[in-house]
């Protein structure tokens, strides 16, 4: 997270970024938070923990907001949301089979 905060402050020309959509970043960079957000505490990945994600790409918006070198942009925040939603429905997918693996292991034995 801290460097997410570092690079939405950094002037936009002053880092040689490969041209990419930017909305597509935004989702791919919030898709990975999340897996390492979920990966770092599985126990207390849920609900809260995908609120505060969006609640923090809501705050980077916002300091772009602030910035004069940068701009509050929705649609940003709506690709952050997408790329947290992303890996949020891969985890609950691949908690779904595993749960139905282990179940149809019981039942064979």
């Amino acid at each position: 997270m801290v460097i997410i905060l570092l690079l939405i402050v950094v002037v936009p020309k002053a880092l040689p970024i490969p041209s990419i959509n930017d909305k597509l970043a935004h989702a791919i960079m919030f898709f990975f938070l999340a897996l390492f957000y979920g990966r770092g505490l599985p126990n207390h990945y849920g609900v809260i923990s995908i609120s505060a994600l969006i609640l923090f790409g809501l705050v980077t918006e916002f300091i772009q907001y602030l910035l004069p070198w940068r701009s509050f942009s929705l649609f940003d925040w709506l690709a952050d949301i997408v790329g947290i939603l992303s890996y949020h429905l891969m985890h609950t997918v691949k908690s779904w089979l595993i749960a139905r693996q282990q179940e149809r292991k019981n039942v064979s034995n």
